[in-house]
């Protein structure tokens, strides 16, 4: 087993990395927590490629060292065939990529720098994150993705464009599902793109996996108490005004 990924037991950013390798049937190995810490917390000289944090993604066979979610995907895409030789496709994927981790830096509201307040997170939920999907969809709609078959860069096979939003989105379908709910209506056909996504065998079984051993956390900590918390208000307000 040549690669090891650096990340914490939740799935946010993880996902992006393990769906890709699940999907194309790479075994891989998740560092434990200490050890996850004790390279973040290394002098930067001392790391083998100076990066701020997880996830790292370690290829003792190359003997690659990278951090930086899209550029971990983009390395894995095109060691193991989610690649595509189109120039300028492949610079879409990797802006599919760099958006997704956006909308990850805009739903934890800047990692957290700060916790939700009710004004800040009904912008993102009624603005942000709609018009996050509605980018998403154009891009498959630009490329020929159809409500029935395709992918979102018009590819005969999927691309890390497709695992990459599937992490987001399948990720938030089965941790957060009231924020999920809005995807259908902003972007149905990424929406009908993930549910196909979703049955491949192997995405599938990860899923069911995650889900059995994690429930539905999903980033943890803070952030993750805010986000609820914010959820949680939006269903009071709703139930009051039924």
């Amino acid at each position: 087993m040549t690669l090891q990924i650096y990340y914490w037991p939740v799935p946010l950013r993880g996902n992006f990395i393990k769906l890709l390798l699940e999907d194309a049937n790479v075994p891989y190995r998740v560092a434990p927590p200490e050890d996850v810490a004790a390279l973040k917390n290394l002098d930067l000289d001392e790391q083998k490629l100076a990066g701020m944090a997880p996830p790292y993604l370690y290829d003792d066979k190359r003997n690659v060292f990278l951090n930086q979610t899209p550029v971990i995907l983009e390395y894995l895409a095109i060691t193991y065939g989610y690649a595509t030789d189109d120039l300028y496709k492949s610079l879409v994927a990797s802006k599919v990529a760099h958006d997704c981790m956006d909308v990850i830096v805009d739903l934890t509201n800047s990692n957290g720098i700060k916790m939700w307040n009710r004004e800040d997170w009904f912008q993102f939920k009624t603005e942000r994150f709609p018009r996050w999907l509605q980018i998403f969809e154009a891009v498959g709609k630009k490329f020929g993705l159809t409500e029935k078959e395709g992918y979102l860069l018009g590819t005969k096979e999927p691309t890390y464009a497709d695992t990459t939003v599937l992490a987001l989105l399948a990720t938030m379908r089965q941790c957060l599902p009231e924020l999920a709910e809005l995807v259908q209506p902003n972007a149905p056909l990424v929406d009908a793109l993930c549910d196909r996504m979703g049955r491949r065998a192997r995405i599938r079984v990860f899923l069911d996996r995650q889900k059995q051993a994690l429930g539905d956390l999903y980033c943890g900590g803070d952030i993750e108490r805010s986000i609820r918390d914010m959820i949680r208000q939006d269903r009071e307000e709703n139930k009051d005004s039924a």
